[in-house]
Formats: structure tokens, C-alpha cells, sequence
């Protein structure tokens, strides 16, 4: 708390170092999860500074930490395929990432349904910056049928991966069908910064098919 009040105060540099002595005191204290938690905290403020390799090195040290938790590999992949623009090795990460054992009881059903679905959007993203739309699209497909059944609250619905495909006028359709599905959800469980985001991106889907597109 004390950090995120330091970056809402411009004062990045001083969060990252205070995010940093928290870390390092809760690895002394053998704290590793927690210790996990400060470095991928700091990796976020780090990225939100246009510091990504420090970032890229925050978020790896929070995957050894946390013992290579699926959550802490999803969001290096995420920073992997954005703000680093390595597409190939965010394939990679988010490959690793889901390959945990679906029988774990640790993992409840709907953490592994969160899980499933932020990496379909990271691989979904990654393929649009290796120009494969068509396979970025079968992604959203599969987001959108997951997102059909119940199970999948809107604060887990991916908007990142619609969002990119409309703004290259690609499966507005599917998009639209998908937009629906997480508005009404958000509206069901009355999650009000969801359906901002939600309306926002509707205004940037095409609202014609383009002459060409993988997928309608």
C-alpha cells in the first residue's frame, strides 16, 4: 500500500526501491511467496516506467520465488508478448505456464478455467505480432465458447485480445459476439469498471466485415 501511494504520488523510483527492501527482507525471513509478490509488484511499476528489462528481471525472480507459479508465468508471458515484443519466447512462457497438472487440488476449477483463459488471449496476441491472424483469431474462438459456458466472471474475461483484432478490423463479428457475452456478465455481477472498459472497446470495432478477414 505504502508503494502504490508512492507511484499515485509520481514517485515510481522510490516505490521500486521500497518494493525492492520488502523483497529482499521477506527472502531473509524466508518468506518466499510474499517475497514473490513484492518482486512481481515491482515489476509492473518498473514496466509502468518504461523500465522493461528491469521488469522482464523482476518478474523472472517472482516466478523462481513463488516456485514457478502458473500466475507469475502468465505475467512474465504477458510482458514477454507486449511490452518486449518477443512473441516467440511469450509462446514459449505461456506453453510452460498451463502445462500444470489439472489434477492438483491446490488448483480449484475455476482458477484453472482463469488460468486457460488468459493464456488463450496472451497466445492470441503473440500470434498477431508473428502475423498469424487466422491463429490469433481460433484463440478468441476459443475464448468465446469458454465465456459461453458459466464459470468465467468478467473480471476474467481477457478484453486485450478483441481489442487488438478490432483495431485491425478483424472477425468484427466474432468480436461483437464476444462483447456481448462479457457486457452481460459484467451487468450480472455488477462490475462497473469491466463494463466501462467493455463499451470502450465496442466504439473501436468495425461495425461492416472488412474485405478481408480470417474469420467473420
Amino acid at each position: 500500500m505504502a508503494a502504490h501511494a508512492l507511484m499515485r504520488r509520481q514517485k515510481g523510483e522510490e516505490a521500486c526501491r521500497l518494493l525492492f527492501r520488502s523483497k529482499e527482507d521477506a527472502q531473509s525471513r524466508g518468506a518466499n511467496r510474499e517475497a514473490a509478490l513484492f518482486s512481481s509488484v515491482r515489476g509492473s511499476y518498473l514496466a509502468a516506467l518504461g523500465r522493461n528489462e528491469e521488469a522482464l528481471d523482476a518478474y523472472l525472480e517472482a516466478e523462481q520465488l513463488s516456485e514457478d507459479s502458473v500466475h507469475d508465468r502468465l505475467i512474465t508471458a504477458r510482458h514477454l508478448v507486449g511490452a518486449m515484443d518477443r512473441p516467440d519466447q511469450a509462446l514459449e512462457a505461456v506453453n510452460a505456464a498451463v502445462s500444470f497438472r489439472s489434477d492438483d487440488p491446490a488448483v480449484s476449477d475455476s482458477e484453472v478455467t482463469a488460468i486457460l483463459a488468459e493464456a488463450l488471449s496472451i497466445r492470441g496476441l503473440a500470434f498477431l505480432r508473428l502475423g498469424q491472424p487466422e491463429k490469433a483469431v481460433q484463440e478468441l474462438e476459443a475464448l468465446h465458447s469458454m465465456l459461453s459456458s458459466p464459470g468465467l466472471p468478467s473480471l476474467s474475461c481477457d478484453l486485450t485480445l478483441v481489442e487488438e483484432l478490432s483495431r485491425r478490423r478483424l472477425a468484427p463479428r466474432l468480436c461483437r459476439r464476444y462483447l456481448q457475452l462479457v457486457e452481460a456478465r459484467a451487468r450480472e455481477e455488477k462490475e462497473r469498471r469491466v463494463l466501462e472498459r467493455v463499451l470502450a472497446v465496442k466504439q473501436t470495432v468495425n461495425t461492416s466485415d472488412p474485405p478481408q478477414s480470417p474469420s467473420s
